[in-house]
């Protein structure tokens, strides 16, 4: 890291350094129709996508874009993806959906209805490959911003996070340093690009690292084995649904361990299927990492342990060495519990708080940028934590640190309701659901009612096809009653064909809260607590 510091280079110089190192070997292959190119091919791709911009956006001699405007990339996952934002890596700032975009880069091949207010570009092929000429690239440093990348938008809108040079390069020599990802990996890559896993964690090995990346324009559980096995790919990125959504598909005992993949990296794997994913597929390393893509407060689960997103150290004197505090908070009310000074009450091993980063300015690893509205960014900054005027950022994920150390993922804040008096864990009701066949999805949240105080359960549940909702209502009821206290029991089971999601498979909690319960009765049922059963609301 010092060492790219002191160069200053963008992180487009980087990708051809590695592209020197390996001209011929395959960097990156499209899982659907086979197609690959190397890193000198790819090289030269961007060289093109220079060229051709390069006359494209300029007119009377006057360029209609500088270094400080800002290009969105309206693409699918594909090669033409990596390499136009490794050459616009090297001019401007890339983003998707921002309103200060001045112009959009759009592939048409697919007949993308293209609105009629905006500046786009269409990609032309044949005036592409004319373009092969080295571009005389601009000079941009280490501290530039790179691109903008969307959070998910569970809570609300998605947000544009801002992203340096630095920032993307230190995500991917983490890979080599936390979990021995070497240049002889092959990474299988089906989020989309612009997720952080996908566009840093994936396409960041094969930028900074070398590996070679098969991509697939859309995630598909009945591809998925089929493709690493073609494709010798030895690591796949997820996030949890899709462990979810494998393990869902028929078993076959012959072809499940039949791959050379020996590690998934990612987030979001639930514990309660954990165990039962690795031993089906046979992967020996879960690689769960714990971060956002905005923040600073990043985790790695390093020794594999069931559950885990983490590690802090149970002893004061090695908090020194980390950023990361768990400090105390109502999860109601979001209000920070603080001492008679007016610091944070930080959380002790056996406790549960807010997992918080500790920013510091003068260290890149330790900052918080933000997003591009100030306003959003100031939203989750807390001040005066351990020392007054002290800041750092808060995540709004509520972290059980336990007695050896590990952190393990309860709850987002926004998500965890109160009923009854007492505090309800939207993921601990879905986990006690875990592994109920005929399940194909399902989501808890608190809903405010008339006249009551707190909040009521709901929880939505897609069924497969085949099942009815009284074939497996009496199921659901005895898990719910052996398993959680009277409380936390959802007082309404909701079946529908649907539950929102982002583009990456996150609950959409949000707007399932906002969506009127009672406008549509059918498939509603109510927890009836003298018979212990749920019945249909009438």
């Amino acid at each position: 890291m010092e060492k790219q510091w002191k160069f200053d280079k963008s992180i487009g110089n980087i990708f051809e350094n590695t592209a020197n190192r390996h001209p011929e070997k395959d960097c990156i292959v499209e899982a659907e129709s086979g197609r690959k190119i190397s890193f000198k091919e790819l090289n030269e791709l961007a060289n093109k996508f220079g060229n051709y911009f390069n006359e494209k956006l300029i007119i009377d001699d006057n360029c209609l874009i500088t270094s400080s405007d800002t290009i969105g990339i309206l693409l699918e996952n594909c090669i033409e993806f990596v390499a136009l934002w490794l050459e616009l890596m090297n001019a401007i700032n890339t983003g998707l959906l921002n309103p200060e975009i001045k112009i959009f880069i759009i592939n048409n091949h697919n007949g993308t209805n293209i609105p009629e207010e905006g500046n786009f570009i269409l990609i032309n092929d044949n005036e592409l490959n004319n373009k092969s000429k080295p571009f005389t690239k601009k000079e941009i440093g280490f501290q530039n911003i790179l691109a903008y990348l969307y959070t998910s938008g569970t809570t609300g809108q998605p947000k544009a996070v801002i992203i340096r040079h630095y920032r993307y390069y230190f995500m991917g020599i983490a890979g080599p340093i936390v979990f021995d990802i070497n240049e002889n990996d092959i990474l299988y890559i089906t989020l989309p690009m612009y997720h952080g896993m996908a566009g840093i964690a994936g396409v960041g090995q094969m930028i900074v690292n070398g590996c070679t990346i098969v991509i697939r324009q859309k995630f598909s559980a009945s591809h998925f084995w089929n493709d690493c096995r073609k494709f010798n790919c030895t690591i796949a990125i997820y996030i949890g649904e899709i462990c979810r959504y494998l393990i869902t598909q028929p078993k076959n005992s012959k072809a499940d361990k039949n791959h050379k993949i020996r590690m998934f990296s990612g987030l979001g794997l639930r514990p309660t299927i954990w165990e039962e994913f690795t031993q089906r597929f046979g992967i020996r390393k879960i690689a769960e990492l714990y971060g956002a893509t905005e923040g600073n407060a990043t985790c790695v689960n390093i020794d594999n342990k069931v559950g885990v997103i983490g590690f802090l150290p149970i002893y004061t004197y090695f908090m020194k060495t980390t950023s990361i505090r768990i400090v105390k908070v109502d999860p109601i009310s979001r209000e920070y519990l603080r001492r008679p000074n007016g610091l944070c009450q930080i959380c002790k091993p056996g406790e549960t708080g807010e997992i918080v980063g500790m920013i510091r300015k003068y260290n890149p690893t330790r900052r918080f940028e933000g997003y591009l509205d100030r306003q959003e960014t100031d939203k989750k900054i807390i001040k005066n934590v351990e020392v007054e005027g002290d800041c750092a950022f808060a995540s709004g994920d509520l972290i059980y640190w336990d007695t050896f150390g590990y952190l393990h993922f309860k709850d987002r804040l926004g998500d965890t309701f109160r009923c009854c008096g007492e505090n309800v864990s939207t993921t601990e009701v879905e986990n006690v659901l875990q592994g109920i066949k005929g399940i194909e999805e399902l989501a808890v949240y608190g809903v405010e009612m008339d006249g009551k105080e707190g909040k009521h359960g709901v929880c939505s549940i897609v069924l497969n096809r085949d099942l009815e909702d009284n074939q497996i209502l009496g199921q659901i009821g005895r898990k719910f009653k052996e398993n959680l206290p009277e409380y936390a029991i959802p007082k309404f089971i909701k079946f529908c064909e649907g539950i929102e999601k982002t583009g990456t498979f996150k609950l959409r909690k949000g707007e399932m809260r906002r969506n009127a319960l009672f406008d549509r009765r059918k498939n509603l049922f109510v927890w009836n607590r003298s018979l212990k059963k749920y019945m249909e609301f009438n």
